[in-house]
C-alpha cells in the first residue's frame, strides 16, 4: 500500500509517498509525468526504516538537472513529521542521491514543535547576481 500525501513547503508544491524499498529502486525520472496530475513541482518518494532511524529517498523533478535531486532538504523536514506522528520516530537519517551518483545524508529531527534538517553541502556554483 503506498500511501500518497501532498505539502505545501518551501511555497513549493511536494507530493510525496512513503513506499516500500523495491518500489523506490524501480522509481525513475520519467514517472515525473505525474506531477502534472498532482499539480506538484517534485515527487519525493521515501522508504523508511523505523526501527533503524533511517530513510531512503528519491526526489524527482524536471527543474533539476537530470530529473533527479540528489538531496530534498525542503521535503526532509516533512518527512521526518510525518514519521513522527505515525510511527512515533523523532529522528530520521536520510540517504539520498545514490542512484545518480551524489550520494547525500539529510539529518533530520524533531525538537519540540519543530523539524531541524542539516547536512552537508557541496557547492556547484558560485558567482555574483547583479539585478
Amino acid at each position: 500500500m503506498v500511501e500518497v500525501a501532498s505539502l505545501i513547503v518551501a511555497a513549493l508544491a511536494v507530493a510525496w509517498a512513503v513506499v516500500s524499498h523495491v518500489h523506490l529502486r524501480r522509481a525513475r525520472h520519467r514517472d515525473a509525468r505525474l506531477l502534472d496530475d498532482l499539480q506538484a513541482v517534485v515527487i519525493y518518494l521515501a522508504a523508511v526504516d523505523a526501527e533503524a532511524g533511517r530513510a531512503h529517498a528519491r526526489g524527482f523533478s524536471p527543474a533539476v538537472a537530470g530529473g533527479e535531486d540528489p538531496a530534498t532538504g525542503s521535503a526532509a523536514g516533512p518527512l521526518c513529521a510525518y514519521a513522527a506522528q505515525r510511527i512515533a520516530t523523532q529522528r530520521l537519517e536520510i540517504d539520498q542521491g545514490a542512484e545518480m551518483g551524489r550520494a547525500s545524508r539529510i539529518v533530520a529531527e524533531v525538537e519540540g514543535d519543530r523539524v531541524r534538517v542539516a547536512g552537508d553541502v557541496v557547492v556547484l556554483i558560485d558567482g555574483t547576481l547583479s539585478l
